[in-house]
């Protein structure tokens, strides 16, 4: 199982059917989008090229490159280039340009393979106020093909102290780029899942990024937690839904622990609730977005 975390704002998800791929400057990791990728040896080959062609292009000229003056006015343009070249190449920079790229065309869901954590309850549930989804890992939403024909299978999360320095042309480079964090992000454990934007998803237009919203099978979902701080119009609605429609969803209280710094689950009983009681409970988790 693969969880979500939500604040309540963003419950109206499990009857919507609609969740956000974010685009990497949009996450909250100031290091989504500082990547490095060295293209050293890509720039010597380059510059190899570059200093056989003036060769040529002195030789063509009938220039005599022993001359002082030719050889001075070569090295100068010899050491322009390279100069350049290098400028344009730290892998910060170069890092900075693909990143540029991939918020155009990449969306990541961040899920996590944890539902009990405190400080994620608090941080992406709103302190305990939200809801955590339960997610069917072998439903077909995590082994389809995007609309590149690409397969995109979640990726777990490498936390590390070190930042990745990636050579160019490296096969693993997307994993290395997009799938590794700060060892302070270990609590987390991670998973994540992409998808190209492209004509698939619905696309609103907001500030300071767009936000796209691809289909969630409502199979998908296998499970809903409700914060111990939840409201209780937001309980009453998920209960009826699950109650009224989707039957086959395990529904969850939280409160914590009498004897450890833990959360406890219990399940909720969602009988007695008629069809008509999920239908009017989806304006309830509507409004509750606004």
């Amino acid at each position: 199982m693969l969880y979500k975390y939500l604040p309540p704002q963003r419950a109206h998800i499990i009857f919507d059917g609609k969740i956000r791929f974010s685009q990497p400057c949009a996450l909250n990791d100031p290091f989504e989008s500082e990547f490095l990728i060295e293209t050293r040896e890509h720039n010597e080959e380059y510059l190899r090229l570059h200093e056989e062609n003036m060769k040529k292009i002195i030789a063509e000229q009938n220039e005599d490159l022993n001359n002082p003056f030719v050889q001075a006015s070569y090295t100068a343009a010899v050491n322009q280039v390279r100069a350049f070249i290098l400028q344009k190449s730290y892998p910060s920079t170069v890092g900075r340009e693909f990143a540029k790229s991939m918020n155009q065309r990449q969306g990541v869901l961040s899920l996590s393979r944890t539902n009990n954590n405190i400080l994620m309850w608090s941080h992406y549930a709103d302190s305990h106020k939200g809801i955590v989804l339960g997610l069917d890992e072998t439903h077909d939403f995590f082994s389809g093909v995007d609309r590149m024909g690409l397969k995109r299978p979640p990726r777990n999360v490498v936390y590390s102290t070190k930042r990745q320095l990636v050579k160019a042309g490296d096969t693993q480079a997307f994993e290395k780029l997009m799938c590794q964090k700060s060892l302070d992000w270990a609590y987390e454990e991670e998973v994540r899942l992409f998808r190209a934007f492209g004509t698939d998803e619905e696309c609103l237009s907001f500030s300071p990024h767009q936000i796209h919203l691809f289909e969630l099978p409502k199979t998908c979902i296998k499970q809903v937690y409700i914060g111990m701080n939840a409201s209780t119009e937001l309980r009453a609605a998920i209960i009826a839904i699950g109650g009224a429609i989707y039957k086959d969803w395990e529904i969850f209280d939280t409160r914590v622990s009498d004897e450890h710094y833990e959360l406890v689950f219990t399940k909720s009983q969602t009988y007695g609730y008629r069809q008509s009681d999920g239908y009017w409970t989806q304006e309830l988790l509507r409004g509750l977005g606004q």
